[in-house]
C-alpha cells in the first residue's frame, strides 16, 4: 500500500473518542453553560459527532488499505468536519491528497493538523515528502522536515525525512561536534558532597591553546548540586540535570575561552575542535538550541517544550545553520 499511516490506530483511536465524548457529557455539572438531560440534544450531539468521525475514520482506513484513496479522502474529510479537533483525521486526509499527487490539497489538510497540534511530527514530515516527491519543492520540503524536528527532536522518526531529504539532495545532517567533560558525581559516603574530575593533560595550555577552559565546565556544574539548582527551579525537590545549569557551565567555557584567545592572540583555528564549534554556536545566539537538540540528557529534555513554545523560529534556524550541511536552500 503506497499510502503512509499515521503512528495511532484509527479504530482504536475512533472507538476511544467515543468513550472520551460520553465520559466527557456523564462529567458535565448540571446547571453550567449547556448541561442538559441524558436525553438532551447537546448530549445527544456530541455522542454522535464522536461516533461519526470514528466510523468515517474506519470508512477511510478500509478505502486507503484498498489503495482507493479519493473515497478515503472523502472518508477522512467527513472525519475531520465531524471532530474539527481530530489531528488524524486531517493527517489522513493530507496523506490521501498525497496518495493522489495533490501536493497543494495535501499541504492544506498537514497545514490544518499542524494547526490543532504544532507539538507533533508527523504532520510537518508528511507535509516535506509530498513538497519533496509530488510537489518538486525540495527547498520547501526541507523545511518541513526541519520543522518536524524542532516539533520532537528526541524521536527518531521526527529526523526520518530530514535524512532521507539528504539523500536525495546530497546533503550532509551533522551536528557541530562539542565533547564536554565528565559531569560531577554525587559522593556516595556523603551525598551532599559531589566529585568533581579535572582531565589536567587534556587542558594542558601548551599542548592544547585555550583548553584550561574546559576546567570552568565541570566546576560550574558541581555548583548546581547546591544551592543553584534550587534557586532556579524553587518548585522541583530534586536536582535533575537543567538547560539552566548546562548553559550555565557552556557559557562560562565559551566565556574564558574567547577571553584567552584575546589576551594571548591565539587564532581560533589553534584551538581544539569542540571550543570551535562551542564559540561558533556561542557567538551565533544559539548555544541554548545546541544543548536541547544535540546535547540533551533526560534531565534537560524537561525544559525543551517551554523552550520551544518561546524559540520555535531560533531552533529552526540553528538546525538550518548548523546542522544541515548543503543540498537545495
Amino acid at each position: 500500500m503506497a499510502m503512509r499511516k499515521s503512528t495511532l490506530c484509527h479504530v482504536f483511536a475512533g472507538a476511544a473518542a467515543v468513550l472520551m465524548a460520553g465520559w466527557a457529557v456523564a462529567q458535565t455539572p448540571q446547571g453550567s453553560p449547556g448541561a442538559q438531560t441524558a436525553t438532551g440534544q447537546g448530549e445527544r450531539g456530541v455522542a454522535a459527532a464522536a461516533g461519526d468521525g470514528a466510523a468515517l475514520m474506519q470508512e477511510g482506513d478500509k478505502a486507503a488499505a484498498a489503495n482507493d484513496y479519493q473515497t478515503a479522502l472523502a472518508k477522512y474529510s467527513a472525519a475531520a468536519q465531524a471532530d474539527p479537533k481530530s489531528y488524524e483525521a486531517a493527517l489522513n486526509a493530507g496523506d490521501s491528497a498525497y496518495s493522489l499527487k495533490d501536493a497543494k490539497g495535501a499541504a492544506s489538510w498537514f497545514e490544518r493538523a499542524i494547526s490543532i497540534d504544532p507539538d507533533r511530527e508527523t504532520a510537518y514530515r508528511f507535509w516535506g515528502d509530498a513538497l519533496l516527491r509530488v510537489g518538486g519543492d525540495p527547498a520547501g520540503a526541507k523545511q518541513k522536515f526541519i520543522d518536524a524536528v524542532v516539533a520532537e527532536p528526541y524521536s527518531e522518526n521526527a529526523w526520518k525525512g530530514l535524512r532521507q531529504w539528504a539523500a536525495m539532495e546530497d546533503a550532509a545532517i551533522a551536528a557541530p561536534k562539542i565533547e564536554r567533560p565528565a559531569a560531577p558525581v554525587v559522593d556516595d559516603k556523603n551525598p551532599k558532597s559531589v566529585n568533581i574530575q579535572l582531565d589536567f593533560g587534556g587542558t594542558d595550555e601548551r599542548r592544547h591553546p585555550g583548553a584550561s577552559a574546559w576546567m570552568m565546565y565541570s566546576l560550574i556544574r558541581g555548583g548546581y548540586h547546591g544551592d543553584a539548582f534550587h534557586k532556579d527551579h524553587p518548585n522541583e525537590a530534586e536536582y535533575r540535570h537543567s538547560l539552566k545549569e548546562e548553559d550555565a557551565a557552556l557559557s562560562m567555557v565559551a566565556a574564558t575561552a574567547a577571553q584567552t584567545v584575546q589576551e594571548k592572540k591565539i587564532s581560533r583555528d589553534r584551538l581544539d575542535e569542540s571550543l570551535r564549534n562551542l564559540l561558533n554556536v556561542n557567538d551565533a545566539g544559539m548555544l541554548d538550541c545546541w544543548i536541547l537538540i544535540n546535547g540533551a540528557d533526560a534531565g534537560i529534555e524537561r525544559d525543551y517544550p517551554a523552550y520551544r513554545a518561546e524559540h520555535r523560529s531560533l531552533l529552526h534556524d540553528y538546525l538550518d545553520l548548523f546542522v544541515v550541511h548543503g543540498g537545495t536552500n
